[in-house]
């Protein structure tokens, strides 16, 4: 009877094992995504067609989130997908990518050339988990910039990728690497806008990304964290490079909480050429680095930010 009951048990495992879909899609794919020979060109389709535990396999090539003009438009990742750029389009493992070689573009260019009519926010997640992966990719033409001015909308905040918590009790973040966040604009995070205003105890992960030349008009040339409760989580950079990113307070990451003490660890990180108009050309906490307790970095380079590297 004990094995009978082990066996009652892990059938609802191996199903769920058992069905994970791979999907493939790439530029020039008319087929239904099952393998490259037959991949599927709609991203947007796939990503919604995807059940927890499926991966999607992106080849190489420029991918919006719509056909249409439509600039309210994003990809949408949602809990359990693991989702991998930086293919050709013919490889069987993940260790055959180069995601530096290989570029699977996410990009708001829809319209007319230019940013004027890009969309808003090229990326959109909420309630995500460690569950969630997102790795090779490179962001880049998102226009966060309506005349409402307000932040933390997703037309004005968060250009490459806007990711809200709302309260739900799931901690932690995407899996995120090898992303490369180029060319945004938005009036707060121009890369990234993480809202955490309704969260608490989350942690923020990033290995191997690249931030480069976004601007945000406010808050967060490439990276904007905003939340308001005590028990904020954990923020953590590791091997990053923000370059050339630009805004009002905190040139590159800008973290505004009311917390007394984040945690927030920056390891191996550079930070060059970034600019704040006022304070903060690296990195921008209002009011809350008293010790190396709450800020810890760790053989970082900084260069040349201004007016100087962390407020």
């Amino acid at each position: 009877s004990m094995r009978l009951i082990a066996c009652v048990y892990f059938v609802p495992l191996a199903q769920s094992l058992l069905f994970a879909t791979r999907y493939y899609v790439s530029p020039n794919g008319s087929g239904d995504g099952s393998s490259w020979l037959a991949a599927n060109n709609n991203l947007q389709k796939i990503l919604l067609d995807a059940m927890p535990g499926d991966e999607i396999w992106v080849a190489i090539g420029i991918y919006t989130p719509t056909d249409s003009l439509d600039r309210s438009a994003s990809f949408v990742l949602q809990e359990g997908i693991l989702l991998y750029g930086g293919f050709v389009g013919y490889e069987s493992s993940l260790d055959q990518r180069d995601v530096q070689v290989n570029k699977s573009i996410l990009s708001g260019e829809i319209g007319e050339a230019g940013p004027a009519d890009n969309v808003y926010t090229v990326l959109f997640s909420e309630n995500l988990t460690d569950a969630t992966c997102i790795d090779g990719f490179i962001l880049s033409g998102g226009n966060s910039d309506h005349e409402s001015l307000e932040e933390g909308l997703i037309e004005t905040s968060g250009a490459a990728w806007y990711n809200r918590y709302d309260g739900e009790n799931n901690k932690g973040w995407p899996i995120v690497k090898h992303l490369h966040f180029e060319d945004n604009f938005a009036y707060y995070g121009a890369a990234i806008y993480a809202d955490f205003k309704h969260y608490s105890n989350f942690s923020v992960d990033f290995n191997f990304c690249t931030f480069f030349d976004n601007e945000a008009l406010f808050y967060g040339g490439a990276f904007c964290i905003v939340g308001d409760y005590d028990d904020l989580g954990y923020i953590q950079f590791s091997n990053c490079a923000f370059i050339g990113n630009t805004a009002m307070y905190g040139g590159g990451l800008s973290i505004i909480t009311e917390v007394e003490k984040p945690l927030i660890r920056i390891d191996n990180c550079i930070f060059e050429e970034n600019f704040a108009d006022q304070n903060g050309g690296a990195i921008y906490c209002p009011g809350r680095i008293t010790s190396n307790h709450e800020i810890e970095l760790v053989e970082n380079t900084f260069d040349k930010n201004f007016p100087r590297d962390i407020n």
